[in-house]
């Protein structure tokens, strides 16, 4: 009998052993999908991240390239303000010296005219003893005052439409 229960045993010891097997294979299935699952979202993890490294190196890229053109374009503008600046004043300069010119121009003129007023009265007083005076009356008539002693010959118009007086 002992061979009996050795063999009773072995036979409970294989039935317990194939029970084992048996539910180890039906939570297989469920310890497989936890661990690919698992597996699958450390890689969806690492997709991400990766997806957020590229993104980074997209921006910093960017960022680069962004600060390359700041940095030409700043250039350009050094570079090109003091000629722009020069310029400029450059052109006002002439502007100021073309107006300085026309001015210097009509100066002149003034001055000749002046100068050619300035002989007629010196003229105009030579011959009439200084005494000629123009005046201007209060409603706006002007007058000519003629020296002491002077006589009027005639009074009239002349070809070119001023008024004149012999005396």
């Amino acid at each position: 009998m002992q061979d009996e229960d050795r063999v009773f045993d072995v036979i409970e010891a294989m039935e317990n052993t194939t029970n084992h097997l048996n539910e180890l294979v039906a939570t297989l299935p469920g310890v497989v999908v936890s661990a690919v699952g698992s597996e699958l979202r450390r890689t969806a993890d690492f997709d991400r991240l990766a997806r957020v490294v590229a993104d980074t190196n997209t921006a910093a890229a960017d960022l680069r390239r962004f600060s390359r053109y700041a940095l030409i374009a700043t250039a350009i503008a050094c570079l090109s303000l003091p000629s722009v600046t020069w310029v400029l004043a450059y052109w006002q300069t002439g502007k100021l010296r073309a107006e300085a010119e026309e001015l210097e121009t009509w100066i002149a003129e003034r001055e000749e005219r002046i100068a050619a007023l300035s002989a007629t009265v010196r003229e105009l007083e030579d011959k009439t003893g200084g005494g000629v005076e123009l005046v201007t009356y209060g409603d706006g008539t002007r007058g000519v005052f003629l020296p002491a002693g002077s006589e009027i010959i005639r009074s009239g118009k002349i070809p070119d439409g001023r008024a004149a007086v012999v005396y």
